[in-house]
């Protein structure tokens, strides 16, 4: 009987702990590889994605997307259906230990695992800390803040990550591999194409293509509410001022961290090296991108640290804190002590 009292007792305590656990927040991120990711696989680059932009801004990470903002578009495919999961899939009781803002941030080291496990990092685990304050009203949420610059030079683009996340410009290199999951979306952005070829795995693909400059040529992708200018992989065809469709791309603040481009207007259009981006002068984080594009294990090791520093910018007032260690023999320990 008393054995089964201790444990009984042992399992309440368990349960009725205030500070969610190691253990907890591990569950919940398999939970998000296996009920939400796997389910839907375009929704890994989605998460990198929303994770980014809702750490952007004063507010820091707040699980809040204004999802009319055109800088957040395409990232409707995602929040509702991940609100919907935290809502649905998560106990009230869990729910009283970690915040949607926390949610938003896990779906992003969860989405980040899987990318660099498939790139060749099969024991990534990314640590992860909780306290994130959400901001239940997200209309106008970072609609003044200060986006990262797809038109940008390398100035601007090391100005952003340094204002936003205090990164020297070896992170903020770093960061941009995050370009590796995803692409550009006409219908969202005006930009057209893919930065890999591989659009769910992160490895050092993203540097690899970037660092063949010659490849690089700048050309014109025109909608029905614009023109703006991007940067086109060669082997695409470009013969002329309007991009091809397919190919690679890159943008000019992928470019500018290799090469140094003069942006002459806001539609992005630089005014040297437009057919062969070789003849720019290098940046000042050239070497970063060749040392990246060189190592196999650089990338895969240095990304985990600045996407954590990346999702842990939070208000000064709020203080994040790891999960509990829950000891099971400590809590025994205690259990024979009642």
């Amino acid at each position: 009987m008393n054995v089964l009292v201790a444990i009984f007792v042992g399992c309440l305590l368990l349960a009725c702990t205030t500070a969610i656990t190691k253990h907890e927040v591990h569950l919940l991120k398999l939970r998000l590889k296996v009920d939400f990711l796997a389910k839907n696989p375009r929704r890994i680059p989605l998460c990198v994605r929303a994770a980014f932009h809702d750490c952007i801004g004063d507010k820091g990470c707040d699980g809040c997307l204004d999802l009319k903002i055109q800088a957040n578009g395409g990232l409707e495919e995602v929040v509702p259906d991940l609100n919907k999961w935290y809502e649905n899939a998560v106990s009230d009781a869990v729910k009283a230990k970690i915040s949607r803002a926390d949610i938003y941030s896990l779906c992003g080291v969860a989405a980040v695992e899987v990318g660099l496990k498939e790139g060749g990092n099969p024991w990534v685990h990314l640590p992860f800390k909780v306290g994130r304050q959400t901001t239940e009203d997200c209309t106008g949420d970072n609609k003044n803040q200060d986006f990262p610059n797809p038109f940008g030079n390398f100035e601007q683009t090391m100005t952003f990550f340094k204002k936003q996340f205090d990164m020297n410009q070896r992170e903020s290199v770093v960061i941009l591999g995050g370009h590796g999951v995803g692409r550009l979306n006409k219908d969202k952005s005006g930009f057209d194409g893919p930065w890999t070829r591989n659009q769910l795995t992160l490895n050092r693909e993203y540097y690899l293509q970037l660092g063949r400059a010659s490849q690089w040529a700048q050309c014109k992708v025109t909608t029905d509410k614009g023109s703006v200018w991007e940067w086109k992989n060669k082997e695409a065809g470009v013969s002329s001022m309007e991009c091809p469709s397919g190919g690679l791309a890159m943008l000019n603040c992928d470019i500018a961290i290799l090469k140094d481009i003069t942006v002459v207007n806001r539609a992005g259009e630089a005014s040297n090296c437009k057919s062969d981006a070789s003849q720019c002068p290098n940046s000042n984080t050239h070497r970063y991108v060749i040392e990246l594009a060189k190592s196999k294990t650089a990338f895969l090791e240095e990304f985990p640290k600045v996407f954590t520093k990346m999702i842990e910018k939070v208000p000064s007032g709020v203080t994040l804190r790891k999960p509990a260690e829950i000891s099971i023999r400590k809590l025994f320990e205690k259990i024979l002590d009642l």
